[in-house]
């Protein structure tokens, strides 16, 4: 790694960057934000927390807007047992399409340091929701301002608390379920009731999705020496969150042409795109201060403007890059969109995330293949794929009233409009409980045993051989 030019964080410098939001600044997705929080200048035992988001594909709306305006923790209680108290970690504004997350995952926010302890519940306030639907060539078709349930109070419950352990960053999932979230009464009004699994995760967990980030390489390194790269595109520290990136063999770095590139790419004042995974816990003091430190699988140099994204279906010629029903849509000031079969240049190394979200190459890809491609506009307004992101849905939908269960097996019938189906689960099945209590949409983790006859249930399910549904996440209604 050429790190010649760079100059080291000073401490004071590091200590001064506030939490602000990650920006996936591809087309037809993203988000923006600003936010204001405060330093605890206390001696107290500290921790931080980083919020990361994701969502499930869904269909119906091309766009789904989420705008927070702030994150509390509830209810804090220290390893000594002493109470702390609720503890806001975000206070400003951050807007989200939660469906440009099918694929990837975005850091919400790595906030400053606060009280350590275990907190019950996470408290989000969401401010406004926009339902946008898009035709073919990417004309706005419907808007739609559904109504929020208890005025966007939402709390999220952890069956084992959140623990915000002393001198580390602990990292929660928010997996949001857009289209379970939307709901049309009898009437005809539309709802947004949001699902959300939430889930603590570490460097060792596997088959997450990549995490996308786009900033700025900046001049500085970490105390390691690992470049850093800060999201914004001025350049500057103040209100970002900063990433240190473990580039190594394994990391597929492209030029702005869409070729095959090297880590000489990489100079301070470039703006990047990229995916990787949590390379280790960030601390509060030491080397790593801020930064979240990523294992980089996949490095586009050039602007955000000239990246593009779109979906479509492999047809044939995996090696032409031949799609079907391709919806391309990129910055308008490129002026470059098609619909329809659309052939587009594949790059011989270009990144292609399986299913389970593990990093393979064009080998996995097959004919009938539902899939995310990202990559460049080059100079001369050519088109080149740089990451392919396999989107198979294997998954079956049930929605319906519990009939019988089996505590012994687990399993249990549901009613649904088009019939009586058997449900089995198994340890790694994600169970919720959405109830409304005091004012607030409240959504905690659930277990088997929770579930009860007549209950209403909404499921992710994947059919087995026996013709039961094999259940991956189920939400009880109240």
């Amino acid at each position: 790694m050429n790190t010649t030019t760079y100059k080291r964080f000073s401490p004071l410098k590091c200590l001064a960057i506030a939490a602000l939001s990650s920006s996936i600044l591809a087309c037809g997705g993203g988000s923006s934000s600003s936010s204001s929080t405060g330093e605890m200048p206390s001696t107290e035992a500290q921790g931080r927390l980083a919020v990361m988001m994701t969502d499930a594909t869904a269909d119906g709306y091309s766009e789904v807007w989420v705008t927070f305006t702030s994150a509390t923790l509830i209810g804090g209680t220290s390893a000594s047992g002493e109470a702390v108290g609720d503890v806001e970690v975000f206070s400003g504004t951050k807007t989200i399409n939660l469906l440009s997350l099918a694929n990837t995952s975005e850091i919400f926010l790595h906030g400053n340091r606060i009280a350590s302890g275990t907190f019950s519940k996470l408290r989000l306030q969401v401010s406004d929701i926009q339902l946008i639907q898009k035709d073919a060539e990417g004309m706005v078709i419907e808007s739609v301002s559904p109504n929020v349930v208890a005025n966007g109070k939402l709390d999220l419950l952890a069956q084992s608390g959140i623990n915000v352990q002393e001198n580390q960053t602990t990292f929660l999932s928010l997996d949001f379920d857009a289209e379970k979230s939307i709901h049309t009464s009898n009437s005809g009004s539309i709802n947004f009731r949001p699902v959300v699994f939430v889930e603590a995760v570490s460097t060792t967990v596997v088959n997450t999705k990549p995490i996308q980030v786009t900033g700025t390489l900046q001049s500085e390194v970490d105390a390691q020496g690992n470049p850093v790269i800060c999201e914004g595109n001025d350049n500057t520290l103040s209100a970002a969150i900063c990433f240190s990136i473990h580039v190594d063999s394994q990391t597929q770095i492209f030029d702005s042409s869409g070729e095959s590139a090297t880590d000489a790419e990489l100079i301070s004042g470039t703006e990047l795109t990229l995916f990787g995974s949590l390379a280790s816990t960030t601390h509060i003091e030491g080397e790593t201060d801020s930064f979240i430190a990523l294992s980089t699988d996949f490095i586009q140099v050039g602007h955000h403007d000239s990246t593009f994204t779109a979906y479509g279906t492999v047809q044939s010629g995996i090696d032409l890059g031949v799609l079907t029903g391709l919806q391309l849509s990129v910055d308008v000031s490129s002026g470059l969109s098609a619909t329809g079969d659309v052939s587009l240049a594949i790059a011989a190394e270009a990144t292609v995330y399986a299913q389970d979200h593990q990093q393979s190459d064009v080998s996995a890809l097959n004919e009938g293949d539902e899939i995310q491609i990202f990559g460049i506009v080059t100079s001369d307004q050519a088109l080149v794929i740089t990451a392919v992101f396999i989107e198979n849905q294997d998954t079956t939908a049930l929605e319906g009233s519990i009939n019988t269960i089996d505590d012994q097996s687990s399993t249990f019938d549901l009613a649904t409009a088009e019939g009586d189906v058997c449900v089995t689960t198994s340890s790694s099945t994600l169970i919720q409980q959405s109830s409304s209590i005091d004012g607030s949409l409240v959504l905690a983790d659930a277990l088997f045993a929770d579930l009860s006859v007549d209950q209403t249930v909404e499921l992710e399910s994947e059919q087995q051989v026996d013709g039961c549904f094999q259940a991956t996440s189920i939400v009880i209604w109240e």
